[in-house]
């Protein structure tokens, strides 16, 4: 009997504990928030994406060999820069919002006439996503769906761009130095041209074997070709003198090159072997490296 009466004392004791642990216990505010904001969005839909202002815009498309801006014809643009958009977009949660009242979207900046409007469509022009972007701590956002109230918080995604210079990829060439296997130059001022191939000892010849120059050499030009970046991008390819010619023939047959162009205003740089659809203002800097380096090509193949 005094062990029945024991275990009842125990149990009601448990019992007392257990539902003084329920109240006291603080409630987890982030159970059920975990799940992504935009549930149904995929990166990999995405086609197209349109950045507007109240007086200016700027499209993106995907292409076979990346994205491109549209209004250059589309111009290559750097994957990182519309990753970092759509990774941000991706990885939205319910926890981000920060607000279901319509009444905070216009001090949110999300209000009918926002900073930014981001349109992200995916195959056939159907849009995935319209969203109303507007600004909060530097390099964060707000962002609102359009027709909806729910306000979230874009933490690490700054208002985008619409300036095409904040994505387009203005490097001249990408050359592997490992993969280049020749090298043909016409340097105009100095009335030259050279073709050469990978020799031994680290020197390129040309075929005949005639002329020998220090892989050092080489190794200049392709450094000032590599680090070449416009900082202009126009349509089509310039009319003027033509001051350097190079080409650069790479492992497996495939090539690359540059062609500099002086018109009255500019020097320009084309890659003809991609096409001359457009054409790069280079700085005088870059220029001067690649005629300086080419200049003494020629100067030790002499």
């Amino acid at each position: 009997m005094m062990l029945e009466r024991r275990n009842l004392v125990l149990g009601g004791v448990l019992v007392t504990l257990l539902a003084l642990e329920l109240v006291l216990r603080e409630p987890d505010v982030t159970d059920g928030l975990d799940g992504p904001f935009f549930a149904d969005f995929r990166r990999d839909d995405v086609q197209r994406l349109v950045i507007a202002t109240e007086s200016d815009a700027l499209a993106l498309s995907r292409t076979e060999s990346g994205w491109g801006l549209e209004e250059l014809d589309n111009f290559p643009v750097v994957p990182a820069a519309v990753d970092r958009i759509l990774v941000r977009l991706a990885g939205l949660r319910e926890r981000d919002v920060v607000s279901r009242d319509a009444s905070s979207h216009e001090s949110l900046g999300v209000g009918e006439r926002p900073p930014r409007r981001i349109r992200v469509e995916g195959e056939g022009g159907v849009v995935l996503l319209d969203l109303l972007q507007g600004e909060t701590d530097p390099g964060s956002s707000f962002l609102r769906a359009s027709g909806t109230d729910d306000v979230v918080r874009a933490t690490g995604l700054a208002l985008v761009s619409t300036e095409p210079s904040s994505f387009w990829d203005t490097r001249l060439v990408q050359v592997d130095p490992s993969a280049l296997r020749g090298v043909t130059l016409t340097v105009a001022d100095a009335a030259a041209r050279l073709e050469l191939e990978r020799g031994s000892a680290g020197r390129w010849e040309t075929g005949e074997g005639t002329v020998s120059v220090a892989g050092a050499e080489v190794d200049r030009l392709l450094r000032a070709a590599n680090g070449s970046y416009g900082a202009d991008v126009v349509l089509g390819a310039p009319t003027g003198e033509v001051l350097l010619d190079v080409r650069f023939v790479l492992e497996g047959g495939e090539s690359s090159g540059l062609r500099l162009v002086a018109t009255a205003e500019q020097i320009w740089a084309t890659n003809p072997v991609l096409g001359e659809a457009w054409s790069l203002a280079l700085p005088g800097a870059a220029v001067q490296r690649l005629l300086d380096a080419a200049r003494a090509i020629v100067s030790a193949a002499r």
